[in-house]
């Protein structure tokens, strides 16, 4: 295994070593059923981590695009954990009516898959109720012919007030996955039956696609992105099959890229299918150093050692994009004089930097157009939602690419200085967005909030 120390801004580490090597480590070959029915009658058991934003729905489109219609239901209800579905407490009467309602449907109809989401952080202070839990409603589930799949959450995000109040957790997400992750692949192990590695995915992704978002403002719930991702893993260990061959993303929905959905099926890919992410490949350039001169451009030459079919890039970085900026396929534009370092990072984590030397004039370049990065000219929000705006400038070489941002109406809709939207009550409100570089630039979008 490789050690890996790392501060990674993401996660909110700040000066804490961190064994990351864990994460990318292997995977059991069993976490696929490889269901084959055209027409699965499937169970989701869990929480607001599943019923957030809709997972089961963004779950059957995926199946449907592959030509497979399940029928889904589900049991879901806020903050239960598996135990409590498993064992109420009788003086709980909300929990014993949840619980008798989810083993009413295991005793009296027949499920070809039941999914069992555990709550969050449930594995690092209860692990042994974890276990119980499993243990008896995977029994049940079977007796109605179904399979079980185990799905493990992800860790609450570094920064999360919980970390504070929880001594068991550990201090940040790396070390409450350090002890979560055990427990998940024991009990999955102990009662023969599936594990959709989510946790796993979610932890990935925040090292190798820190522009991604994943969780909301809370650092716990799952946006979009996150929901998207628990869906596809869902799916390649429901079936077997490959979610990086599946169309569907829900772009219309809240801040999905057709880029950035590409890649989270080949996360999802790399934990179910795949199985894993050879953690011993290696990244270098070709020069440690390069120098061009301000307006010009250079793709940098780099070499990946793999035995890994799966090894692939998974970003470029410049630590001084107003000096030099790189986009996905290494290709680098110098603006300024100055200097930058570059750094290409694979999907095991590994990387490699090469310093750019920019020398030549200091012009600035002004915006020429800026656009919002979706294709609708308004957006419906439900009260209390959110959702992130992004903004293409171009050209790509805009030396300053800063906006301000305003809301008509903040009553209805307030917008960040980060472009981040939050739905207050019904209406109307238009955001605007203005740049900042003398050019005068400015674009509107129409929020309605019902």
């Amino acid at each position: 295994m490789i050690l890996l120390v790392i501060a990674v801004l993401t996660l909110g580490f700040v000066s804490v070593s961190a064994d990351v090597s864990d994460v990318f480590s292997a995977l059991p070959k069993t976490t696929s059923l490889n269901i084959t029915k055209k027409k699965p009658k499937i169970l989701f058991v869990g929480n607001s981590l599943t019923f957030r934003n809709n997972m089961p729905a963004m779950f059957e489109k995926l199946c449907r695009k592959k030509g497979i219609r399940p029928k889904i239901k589900e049991v879901m209800d806020g903050g239960q954990t598996l135990y409590q579905y498993a064992f109420p407490q009788k003086a709980n009467q909300h929990d014993v009516a949840v619980s008798n309602k989810l083993k009413r449907l295991l005793k009296t109809q027949k499920w070809d898959v039941v999914v069992l989401q555990e709550g969050i952080f449930q594995a690092a202070i209860n692990p042994d109720k974890v276990d119980l839990a499993v243990g008896e409603l995977s029994s049940l589930a079977k007796s109605s012919g179904a399979k079980v799949v185990l799905l493990m959450p992800w860790p609450l995000q570094t920064g999360n007030k919980f970390y504070n109040t929880r001594p068991l957790l550990g201090g940040n997400a790396i070390e409450c996955f350090t002890k979560e992750k055990p427990v998940y692949l024991e009990t999955a192990n102990k009662y023969k039956v599936a594990l959709a590695p989510v946790g796993v995915a979610v932890m990935r992704a925040w090292y190798t696609m820190p522009g991604i978002s994943l969780l909301d403002s809370d650092k716990r719930h799952p946006d979009t992105a996150g929901s998207y991702l628990s869906a596809c893993v869902t799916y390649a260990t429901i079936f077997g099959k490959n979610p990086e061959g599946n169309s569907y993303y829900p772009a219309k929905s809240r801040g999905i890229t057709k880029a950035e959905a590409k890649a989270l099926r080949s996360l999802a890919a790399d934990v179910t299918v795949r199985g894993r992410v050879s953690n011993n490949a290696r990244v270098s350039f070709s020069s440690s150093t390069v120098s061009l001169k301000s307006g010009k451009k250079q793709k940098l030459k780099y070499r990946i050692t793999s035995s890994s079919k799966s090894t692939r890039v998974a970003s470029f970085k410049s630590s001084n994009p107003r000096v030099a900026s790189v986009d996905k396929n290494g290709k680098v534009t110098a603006h300024k004089a100055g200097t930058a370092v570059i750094t290409v990072k694979l999907n095991n984590s590994n990387s490699a930097s090469c310093k750019v030397t920019v020398t030549g004039g200091t012009k600035k370049v002004q915006a020429k157009k800026i656009k919002f990065i979706t294709k609708k000219t308004r957006i419906s929000l439900k009260k209390g939602e959110k959702t992130k705006l992004k903004v293409s400038f171009s050209p790509k070489s805009t030396t300053l690419q800063k906006l301000k941002w305003s809301s008509s109406n903040p009553k209805t809709a307030t917008v960040t200085n980060q472009g981040n939207v939050t739905a207050r009550k019904a209406g109307t409100a238009v955001i605007s967005a203005s740049t900042m570089d003398g050019s005068k630039l400015n674009i509107k979008i129409k929020i309605r909030v019902v």
